[in-house]
């Protein structure tokens, strides 16, 4: 099957390209980079970025 977003770069305001749940957890990472996430409660969000900083917003 063809796509017709096979010729662009992934954009935050573009279509998802693949899904995943996430169960919160303090000691196992994700299994790929997030480009972005979809959160649903109030709280604070602690990650870890590509480039190894620690951030909490």
């Amino acid at each position: 099957m063809s796509s017709p977003f096979d010729n662009r770069s992934a954009s935050l305001a573009g279509p998802a390209t693949d899904v995943q749940p996430v169960t919160p957890s303090d000691s196992v990472d994700l299994s790929t980079i997030a480009l972005a996430l979809y959160v649903q409660t109030g709280g604070a969000l602690s990650i870890v970025t590509e480039a190894e900083a620690s951030r909490v917003v």
